[in-house]
This record gives structure tokens, sequence and C-alpha cells, in this order.
């Protein structure tokens, strides 16, 4: 990803910056407006947008930032986490985070409820980078093992001015990662969709192929690893297959996925086996689906 060609967003005023900090009874104005982590829509603004909001009636935008970026650093937690200033970075949970984070209780550390098995199926800065890492290490460490199937780089891909936006918004107000959890937050809520859409769709294969035994030798006879080959096999006329490619998709020793081709052609029929110098490849018949749905294996 390439942010050097990004606009760089406006940095914030800051305390010391502000025309108040003289006057201790302005100053004390600004505090007792009671302005939140958030607007009044909750959202977590950065100051490039924040200062286009209507501020509350006795603030003015910049002030309004200054109430805002006083409730944040009240609630700021530091991370273990430094940039190459030696500057701890922090984040705090608004309310959206946490009603991402509740998203993510339901939806990341269930269970998934199938009807038929399935198979399994250069940025520029560094800390961002180690953050994510360890943000998914903690993730699987407390439960949220859903996470391991997630594939989040396409979606970051799909929308790459949007993680540069988050990492210049945390670089820009003073290493508050918040920016950049909340960001990651929605990218992987469109990750786990796209799983259970997935997998949705996985499942209703499977279930086409299982139709397709229901008056067959084969009905019943067939294990997940088994059924998943005859999947690819039904939409791969003439596809080959091997012992040892069976056995390094599904992880098991070479005798069980010897086990699993010999079976699948020399006693049910849906494969051919061809010898192939000291060894057997197994073959997908070009008619296999007229022959499952007509009863001749």
């Amino acid at each position: 990803m390439h942010y050097f060609s990004m606009k760089i967003p406006e940095t914030p005023p800051t305390i010391e910056d502000d025309s108040s900090k003289g006057n201790a009874s302005r100053f004390m104005d600004i505090i007792k407006e009671n302005v939140g982590l958030t607007d009044k829509k909750g959202r977590y603004l950065h100051w490039e947008k924040l200062k286009y909001l209507q501020p509350p009636d006795n603030l003015n935008p910049e002030e309004y930032w200054i109430a805002t970026k006083l409730a944040r650093n009240g609630a700021l937690k530091p991370l273990p986490l430094m940039d190459k200033s030696h500057k701890l970075f922090a984040f705090c949970t608004p309310n959206i985070l946490h009603k991402e984070l509740h998203w993510l209780d339901q939806n990341a550390a269930g269970s998934l409820s199938m009807d038929k098995p399935i198979t399994n199926p250069h940025t520029r800065d560094t800390y961002l980078r180690t953050a994510r890492a360890i943000f998914y290490w903690a993730m699987a460490r407390h439960g949220y093992w859903l996470l391991e199937f997630v594939y989040i780089s396409k979606i970051i891909k799909q929308a790459p001015a949007k993680y540069g936006l988050a990492y210049l918004h945390t670089e820009t107000d003073d290493n508050d990662l918040t920016y950049f959890l909340i960001h990651q937050i929605e990218v992987i809520k469109k990750g786990i969709a796209s799983l259970h859409e997935y997998l949705e769709r996985k499942s209703h294969e499977f279930e086409e192929t299982e139709v397709l035994l229901d008056n067959s030798k084969a009905k019943g006879m067939l294990n997940h690893r088994q059924l998943s080959l005859l999947k690819h096999a039904l939409k791969n006329p003439n596809a080959m297959y091997r012992i040892q490619e069976h056995q390094a998709s599904h992880a098991i020793s070479y005798q069980t996925a010897r086990m699993d081709l010999l079976n699948m052609s020399d006693k049910l029929n849906l494969l051919r086996k061809r010898k192939q110098g000291t060894g057997f490849v197994f073959v997908s018949p070009s008619d296999l689906k007229s022959r499952l749905i007509n009863n001749q294996l």
C-alpha cells in the first residue's frame, strides 16, 4: 500500500495552542461543557472532520476539539507499544467500539451451524502491523477462534485509502490507536460476513452433492474429505487426483488418504484409477454426474 500520495490530515490543535489556556475561567467553561469521546452521532472523529461540525453553543470549533481531546485523554489506556520517538500508543473504548466488540462476541467466538460438514478452506508502518499482529493473537487467545479463518487483506485492498487514513489519524493525533481499532473492527465484520456467505454457499453445494448420492450405492458411504473431492470432481470432469495431494489438503496420513481414494475408485466406482509411473492417479469420469443421477455406478 502506498500512502505517500494521500493528503496528510491537518494536525489537531493542542491545549498549548488553545487561546483559552491563559484564561482559567474560559478553560473551566470548556471543561464544564461535558463533551464526550464522540460527536452526537457516536462517531469518533479526527479534527479534520470535527472542525466542520456545529460545536456546542458556548464553544468555537477549536474549543470543541480541546474539550473532546480532554475527554479522550482521560479515557486513554496506554499500550506497551512505542513509535520511533519512544512515544507510547494508546486507545480508548467509545460506545461504538463497545458495540462492535459485542457483535464480535456473538459472531466470532461462537459455533457455526451447518447442515452438512465442509472442509476447512508493505505497509508503510511497522508499528501498526505489529499492533495488528498483537490484536489477532489476543483475539485468538480469548476464544475468538473464527478469526483464524477470516482473511482481511482482500477487504483492506478494496479500500486502501481508509486503512491509510486510519493510520494517519493515529499518527497525527498523539498515537491514538482508537481510529485504527475502529477501522479494523469494521474490516473484520466484513470479513466475518463474507466467511458466513462462503460457508452458506459451500453448505448448499454439499447438499446438492448429497442429493445426487441419494439413489446410489455410495449414499452414506463418504466421509467429509471424500464429499469435498466428489464435489470438485463433479465440477471438473477428467480432473486428476493424487494421494499425496489429498493427504496434504486434509492434513491426514498417507494411508488414510490412500484409502479415501481407493474406496472411491475400487469400491464405489466414483473415480477411475490409472497407473502412472510407480503409483496411481485417480480421474474424475466425464459422465460422473449423469451416472449418479441414473444410478449407474
